[in-house]
């Protein structure tokens, strides 16, 4: 499917085979350009999403755990992330020193936090959320 490292694999998977191999939520919608210079991507079953990356037409959009922030749902939006999705924690799942989040938005996708931020925040499954990220950690993939 693609040769390369690991690193060469996460920073620009040419599927989204490849994305979700390499460990990334991949999502699903249709991208067109925005006048502002980013992408635009409405999702398949609601939702849109900010790319710096082009594309036009049905795509997958990939998102590595790690560069997702988690905020309890119906909290004002922070900082200059453009991507924000509210959701539903489906799973909490300690992998050594990091949770991973299992979420519901319009389509599956996975959050890593602490341990700490998992009880700060109260997360259990049921919790409703909202998941924050940046357009410049948003890769598109061919489907």
């Amino acid at each position: 499917m693609q040769r390369g490292t690991p690193g060469e694999l996460s920073a620009r998977p040419a599927s989204a085979f490849v994305a979700d191999f390499a460990g990334a939520s991949v999502l699903f919608g249709v991208a067109r350009p925005d006048a502002g210079g980013t992408t635009v991507v409405e999702l398949d079953g609601g939702g849109t999403l900010r790319s710096t990356d082009r594309a036009e037409g049905p795509v997958g959009v990939a998102v590595f755990p790690w560069e997702i922030t988690v905020e309890p749902a119906g909290t004002a939006q922070h900082g200059s992330a453009l991507n924000r999705l509210e959701a539903r924690v489906t799973s909490v799942t300690e992998i050594g020193n990091r949770v991973r989040l299992g979420l519901l938005a319009s389509q599956p996708l996975a959050a890593e936090l602490t341990g700490e931020s998992i009880e700060r925040l109260g997360l259990a499954p049921g919790a409703a959320v909202a998941v924050t990220w940046k357009a410049t950690a948003t890769r598109l993939v061919g489907r």
